[in-house]
């Protein structure tokens, strides 16, 4: 009786852990290309991302070719933080060629090819 309680534990385990790492190592060496704003016009633009566990959907606005607001439609809700910070360098910098926030790289990029999605359609 308690092999297949530990066999089913085991299996448990090994799926949260193939579902927490999934796709992690294809978005850590994922491109993000920088986007010409000069050919983005006045509005606000959907984008989204999504790979593995990593899900992000954004709302960015440009005004004049600017970038003026990111809003985060979907997201990590334990990655705020991190969010707000590469929002921030983004809107900046208005560049989706920001430093990645140490720690979490694979959050920034999955929200910067988020950012991309939006800016490219």
């Amino acid at each position: 009786m308690w092999k297949y309680i530990l066999g089913g534990l085991g299996l448990i385990i090994a799926f949260g852990v193939f579902f927490m790492f999934n796709g992690m190592g294809a978005i850590k060496s994922m491109d993000i290309r920088n986007v010409d704003l000069t050919g983005v016009g006045d509005g606000t633009y959907a984008g989204a991302f999504k790979k593995g566990r990593w899900n992000s959907r954004v709302e960015v606005t440009v005004k004049d070719h600017r970038i003026t607001d990111i809003k985060v439609q979907k997201g990590d809700p334990t990655v705020t933080s991190i969010s707000e910070e590469a929002i921030k360098q983004v809107i900046e910098g208005q560049t989706v060629d920001i430093d990645i926030v140490s720690g979490a790289t694979v959050t920034t990029k999955a929200l910067l090819k988020a950012i991309e999605d939006a800016l490219t359609k």
